[in-house]
């Protein structure tokens, strides 16, 4: 492999770079988690998924058409680790696993909270338009968005974990867990 190639996947710096699906259901705080611990670690860059939105054409998201987007900005990345910052299931929907092969990740987090927290953060949460389900919507959904994260990791022999009230320090022990040194 020619040292242009080999650095798009090491990042320059000789190690293999890991691109993290970090998943969870609206409101859990996935973003606040990934920003956080991005900004503590050099290696790590954080990216929603939802910024690279408005690159892909028409109304009914194309899956695969964002997926391309976001491994292309993983390729050029120059960090170790690549936090992806998004959803498994969006309105009921499972992301298609066309988009999950595009993506390729490295491995999976799932960040879960208390469906009732999760209910109070969303409707305190002026910053965003979020649609509001009640807390037994929320768990249903907490318990869909594993089930299918739990089918995607068995399938691509992947790693998964799932977070519980997260932390940074979770977020670091499942990357630990991903990511050996």
């Amino acid at each position: 492999m020619d040292k242009r190639k080999r650095d798009s996947f090491t990042g320059g710096s000789g190690m293999r770079k890991k691109l993290i699906l970090v998943a969870g259901v609206s409101g859990v705080g996935k973003s606040t988690l990934c920003s956080k611990y991005a900004k503590n670690n050099n290696s790590t860059s954080h990216v929603q998924a939802s910024k690279f939105a408005e690159l892909v054409d028409g109304e009914d998201q194309d899956q695969a058409g964002l997926a391309k987007k976001i491994r292309e900005e993983f390729i050029k990345s120059r960090k170790e680790v690549f936090l992806l910052d998004g959803h498994l299931i969006i309105g009921g929907k499972k992301i298609p696993e066309e988009a999950i092969n595009i993506l390729s990740p490295d491995g999976i987090i799932i960040v879960t909270d208390n469906p009732e927290k999760i209910y109070f953060r969303k409707i305190n949460d002026n910053s965003r338009k979020r649609s509001v389900s009640s807390p037994v919507e929320i768990a249903e959904e907490q318990n869909s968005v594993v089930e299918y994260a739990k089918k995607i990791s068995t399938e691509r022999n992947k790693p998964l974990q799932v977070i519980e009230e997260a932390s940074s320090r979770s977020l670091s022990e499942a990357l630990d867990f991903m990511t050996p040194h």
